[in-house]
């Protein structure tokens, strides 16, 4: 079997933003431009609807008609959705209509995050119910975020199941992902990560999922290029983040590059748009850590 450690290819893949109107509706025009600047810096495809994507602020009607919509102006970019829920109805529901969709390459599932410490037998038979309905041609992934799903993607769920094409792995733990790199070295691995790029390369994964790089390619375009002098600004950059809550700052960044020329995406409940203050101190923060705007 060819060394993980080997391979040319080490993907960025984008968890993107999902932009849409205080109504929850899409903005298609921004979802456009987002793209087609994500993809001029060299992603490798784009994770729909994940947790950066807010999912489960979204209805099963909301997250259809949000694919689609990104679908409508994908600019070629190879696109994974996200079809996890508490309910095996509407992950049945989401995953047959993914299915159906011209230019879906594949699909990720995260366990329900109602119950944490779901059984591992219990999830081994929602699993097997789910793949019954999975043609062979779709990629297949498992979605490990403990840390908000209180649910384990465990060796024993990962063993039961040798055929799905890998997991993301977004629990931060190395240690665990270095162990299942190597119990599990024909399943493709990308860790969801902002800042441990290059450790992730090292350990032999298949490559990154950063929600940061909604905002700012160029940054992680230049550390995987193998620059990394600039792995240390990740981490400063995910500081500030923290700080102000991720997922609405990162919308408060993004709404403001000229590109989008005063389009701008809600921030969906029960995360807090910032304030114009804070949108201005967002600002300063991170135009003392990168000396430019990011566009």
């Amino acid at each position: 079997m060819e060394s993980r450690l080997l391979k040319e290819r080490f993907e960025w893949i984008v968890p993107t933003l999902t932009l849409v109107d205080k109504a929850y509706q899409p903005l298609p025009q921004m979802i456009e431009t987002h793209l087609n600047w994500l993809k001029s810096f060299g992603v490798n495809g784009i994770l729909v609807l994940g947790t950066t994507g807010e999912f489960p602020d979204f209805s099963v009607a909301q997250r259809k008609a949000y694919l689609e919509a990104v679908l409508s102006v994908n600019p070629g970019l190879p696109l994974t959705v996200n079809i996890g829920a508490c309910a095996l109805a509407d992950i049945l529901e989401l995953q047959a209509h993914a299915m159906a969709q011209p230019g879906v390459d594949s699909l990720m599932w995260m366990p329900p995050f109602y119950f944490p410490g779901s059984s591992v037998n219990g999830l081994i038979d929602m699993l097997g119910t789910i793949l019954e309905n999975q043609p062979v041609q779709k990629s297949f992934y498992l979605y490990h975020n403990p840390n908000h799903s209180q649910v384990d993607i465990s060796p024993e769920l990962l063993s039961a199941f040798p055929g799905i094409t890998g997991w993301k792995d977004t629990s931060g733990d190395m240690t665990r992902i270095e162990g299942l790199r190597k119990q599990f070295p024909a399943m493709t691995l990308h860790v969801g990560t902002d800042t441990e790029i290059g450790q992730s390369k090292a350990l032999g994964c298949d490559g990154v999922i950063p929600g940061m790089s909604n905002a700012f390619p160029q940054i992680y375009q230049a550390v995987l290029a193998g620059d990394s002098t600039q792995e240390p600004l990740l981490r400063d950059l995910r500081s500030v983040f923290n700080r102000y809550g991720k997922i609405a700052g990162l919308k408060a960044y993004l709404n403001q590059l000229p590109i989008f020329q005063g389009q701008g995406s809600a921030t969906t409940f029960p995360f807090k748009a910032l304030s114009p203050q804070e949108q201005d101190a967002l600002q300063v923060e991170i135009k003392a850590l990168i000396h430019a705007p990011a566009y």
